[in-house]
Formats: structure tokens, sequence, C-alpha cells
């Protein structure tokens, strides 16, 4: 009996070093999980005046506590917006924000999936009106404001709609909504639209889209979309109009995938704006 005691205190203390040892690595852990969900804020401005944003964090950080980015309705704090950072190729990166789908119905902005660019290391990638170019360094990313060094004429409104070159989704633009919940009643109507390639040409610079229409319906109490006829390639320009549903959109800006001296090369994009009309002038606007 003398002989056991022993053996069983010894058995205790080494049970109570391992579970201090493991209270110790799940602090640890804690503290690791606590610093990844933090959100990315913006540097400390290093000169006076500085207005321009720019970041420096861990990609795993930045998906897993969202970054706090330009408020896209124009109000002077920076909103946090969850995103996914991530390599999509050998070269390029994809860059996913969820902001889009907060939007209300009838906003040109609205999209209800996540909005993905995709971009090489430096590329200008735009924002709800701001500009930005992502690099890469021993394992943090370096995401530079570069809004005031881009030509004004080019740098899309924030209230605009930018498609960018590239997308792995089509974008959503809403149409129409229902209200009813019987199940052959198309509950709404809207077009995918994507931005497959921009081309400059002697008489100016023209976009390829492809739009596709599409319905919801609701079926043993879920909403199934299905496409509606065959998907429609369409050349435009600055200036071109587009009806979707009963909203008139027009484009406003297109700008390559062309380096810009000095400032950098734009990941490539097409800018579209809701034009608010009487029915009189959308008329004469479509002829």
């Amino acid at each position: 009996m003398e002989i056991v005691r022993p053996l069983a205190f010894g058995s205790v203390i080494a049970a109570g070093l391992l579970l201090l040892g493991c209270d110790v690595q799940f602090q640890r852990n804690s503290e690791h999980l606590y610093h990844l969900r933090t959100p990315v804020s913006p540097n400390v401005p290093i000169s006076t005046g500085e207005e321009e944003r720019n970041y420096d964090f861990e990609m795993a950080r930045a998906n897993f506590g969202g970054i706090f980015l330009p408020n896209a309705d124009g109000d002077e704090t920076d909103e946090l917006v969850r995103v996914h950072v991530m390599k999509h190729s050998y070269d390029h990166w994809e860059f996913i924000q969820s902001r889009a789908r907060n939007f209300p119905e009838g906003d040109i902005r609205r999209d209800t999936n996540r909005q993905r660019i995709r971009y090489t290391e430096r590329d200008i990638i735009p924002y709800y009106g701001h500009l930005f170019q992502f690099s890469l360094e021993e394992g943090l990313v370096h995401l530079e404001e570069c809004t005031r060094q881009f030509p004004p004429e080019l740098v899309p409104a924030a209230g605009s709609r930018v498609l960018t070159i590239d997308e792995s989704e089509a974008t959503l633009l809403e149409k129409q909504t229902f209200g009813s919940s019987d199940s052959d009643e198309p509950k709404a109507r809207f077009e995918r639209i994507q931005l497959v390639k921009i081309e400059t040409r002697a008489e100016g610079t023209q976009a390829a889209i492809q739009r596709t229409k599409m319905i919801s319906r609701k079926s043993d109490g879920e909403i199934k979309t299905d496409q509606e006829g065959e998907p429609m390639q369409q050349w435009v320009s600055i200036g071109t109009n587009l009806m979707i549903g009963d909203q008139l959109v027009r484009v406003k800006q297109i700008v390559p995938h062309e380096k810009i001296e000095g400032v950098g090369t734009p990941v490539g994009w097409i800018e579209l704006e809701l034009v608010d009309l009487s029915p009189v002038e959308m008329h004469r606007a479509m002829l």
C-alpha cells in the first residue's frame, strides 16, 4: 500500500501538468482566433491630411473578420464588409465581397450573389467610387487606395454598377418582384449580365456583354430559378442604352485592361448607371 500511494500521487501530478499544457495551448489558440476575428482597419495615416486608405494584413484575418472599407452609401464612417481573399490560379487572385447583397431592391448595385473580382497583382480594382491595388509581400497583403492618382473621368461613381472583366458569376439586375405565393406565378424576373471582353477599335472602345433572362418561381416551398431562352451577346459603347425590365440602364464608361502611365493597370470594367426618365423620355432614348 505504501508503494501505491506515491504512484497514484504521481499520476495526479502528471494529469495536472497535461491539463495545464492543454489549457495553455487552448489559450494560445484562442488568442490567435481572436486576432483573426478582429476586423482589418486602415493603417494610421503617415502624414497629416492623408485621406486615402492603406491596409496591411494577413489574408486569413480579412477572411475571418472582414475589412473596414469606404461606406458605399456615402457616409463618412467606414463600414465593415465581409470579404474573402483567395488565390484563383497561378497569377490570379480573387476578391469576393458581400456588400452588394445589402442594397435595396431597385438599386442598380444590388446583387443576390457575392461580387467576385479577379485580378493579377497590382491591378487596379473598383469599389463604390474608390479604387484599390492589391500586392503581396512576405505573406502579408497590402491594399492601397489609388483613387486620387487615377484620371478623375474614369473613376466610377459610388452609385453606379461596375462589371469587371472575368467575373466568375454573372451580375444580377432585379427586374420585377411579385407578391403572389402561388406555385404557377413567377416570383421575380431579372437579367444576368456578364462582361465578356473589351476591345479598343478605331470607332472607340467597345465591350461585349452577355445577357441572360432569368425567372424565379416558388415550387414545393422553394424558390427555383430557371433561364428564359438562350443567352444573348451584345456589343455596347459609351452611351448605349439597355432596357432591363422597366429600368433604363446606360453604359457610362468603359475602362479596358490597359496600363495607364504613372498610375497602373485597371482590371478592366464597364460602368452602368440607372437613368430616371419619364415614359416619353424613355421611349425617345430607346429609338
